[in-house]
């Protein structure tokens, strides 16, 4: 049974996957992902890295294909195979020409249903993530990042790095690891989807044909646990000649930003816009400054970055503390607005991707029809209202340099003063 929705359809197979897919003629490939509800937020302390582990693991061989032959048999054939690993899922994809899809589903399916798990395939995999983990330490913006967001969301799975720690990824068995693949690599707990050139009832049947032999017990995964912030100061001293900064706030999940019409997308767009023109191009304080906004289903954190010489740290964080305390001028809010409208443009591949994890979360689908709809309608106000809701909390700040001790006071006297931003914008009542 199908459902017409934005030309996207959909079916179940009778193991229970559900597969959503686009027709497209005016492509010449096709793309398939499978998404699968797993991720670091589904871990403990005790098996960090776990879901990771298991994405590697898929690649490292069958009953039917060894590790160069799952990534050969795609390549050999014009297309490319990748998977990764986030907080809340995990993803496969394969894109090749249109009259290669059954090799590809073929090779997907293969992965999934008939991975070996060896001893052998497990330990070459868990040096590689380990030299995967280690990488990311050595990259001190991103370490910031993970420092930071762990002592914030502490004793939460919302902080742990998604690779793992190297602890828990040295010590975690194959009984763990197949275990952990047996219970969320079940056909009710993941969404397979198609997009492209294809014919509809033949490519159905090849999807019947690979994946219903894929079985498992259904599983009823746990929420995600709604983390408490705990505003936080973190410093790390290193040999870099510049200091690099980040702040975060709790911010907004998934459910709560359509309350805000577009005021928290829009609002973090022209902050970052504003901040850059103030603190690089009047002042010339700072290289690089960026605003992110990170929503997941019952969390979310908005984070404020930027990298400057030391002596200069603590005016920017004062400058940034007056610019997040006043309204933005209308004519500037206008002028943003149009131009982040004017910037969206309409992807079916990303529409169809909203539209698998919305079936996987339970999230309302929302079409970019819609979506400009609800940008459009937003108002100064809604802006107003996502603002008041971040910056009248207190924040966490991480700094990562070369931070002398007379700054680390600095540093430490400044965060002890800012209980939070005076933040009253007057939202529209």
């Amino acid at each position: 049974m199908y459902l017409m929705q934005e030309g996207i359809k959909e079916m179940f197979l009778s193991n229970g996957l559900q597969v959503v897919h686009m027709k497209d003629l005016n492509v010449n490939n096709v793309l398939i992902k499978l998404f699968v509800k797993v991720g670091s937020v589904y871990e403990s302390s005790k098996n960090n890295g776990i879901s990771h582990f298991n994405e590697h693991m898929l690649f490292e061989g069958t009953r039917n294909r060894n590790t160069l032959d799952i990534m050969g048999e795609i390549e050999r054939n014009g297309g490319e195979i990748n998977a990764f690993t986030k907080i809340e899922f995990t993803q496969y994809s394969i894109g090749v020409p249109a009259n290669c899809l059954e090799i590809a589903l073929d090779v997907l399916s293969d992965i999934i249903i008939n991975s070996l798990f060896s001893k052998k395939g497990i330990e070459k995999q868990r040096n590689v993530i380990i030299m995967e983990r280690e990488e990311q330490l050595d990259d001190l913006s991103r370490n910031l990042y993970t420092s930071l967001l762990g002592i914030s969301y502490k004793h939460n799975p919302i902080s742990y790095p998604v690779v793992g720690w190297r602890d828990t990824i040295s010590q975690i068995s194959r009984k763990d690891i197949f275990k952990h693949y047996k219970k969320y690599y079940v056909p009710q707990n993941a969404v397979l989807m198609l997009y492209g050139n294809f014919e509809e009832l033949s490519a159905l049947e090849l999807i019947s044909k690979y994946f219903s032999k894929w079985v498992g017990n259904t599983i009823s995964c746990k929420d995600i646990k709604e983390p408490i912030f705990h505003p936080s100061i973190f410093i790390e001293k290193s040999d870099r000649s510049r200091v690099k900064a980040l702040m975060m706030w709790d911010g907004l999940n998934y459910s709560n930003i359509k309350q805000y019409n577009c005021g928290y997308t829009i609002g973090s767009n022209i902050l970052n816009n504003h901040l850059k023109n103030v603190l690089r191009f009047d002042k010339g304080l700072v290289y690089d400054v960026y605003v992110t906004d990170n929503p997941y289903s019952n969390a979310g954190h908005y984070m404020l970055g930027f990298n400057t010489d030391r002596r200069n740290l603590i005016e920017c964080l004062k400058i940034i503390e007056d610019i997040i305390s006043h309204r933005i001028p209308l004519d500037i809010f206008e002028r943003s607005k149009n131009l982040f409208i004017e910037s969206r443009k309409k992807d079916k591949v990303i529409e169809l991707n909203e539209y698998a994890n919305s079936i996987l979360y339970g999230h309302p689908y929302e079409s970019f029809e819609e979506y400009i709809e609800r940008a459009t309608a937003t108002q100064i106000w809604d802006v107003d209202a996502a603002a008041n809701h971040i910056f009248s909390k207190k924040f966490s700040l991480g700094i990562s340099g070369n931070v002398t001790l007379q700054l680390e006071n600095e540093i430490k006297d400044y965060y002890q003063k800012i209980k939070a931003v005076d933040c009253e914008l007057n939202p529209k009542s």
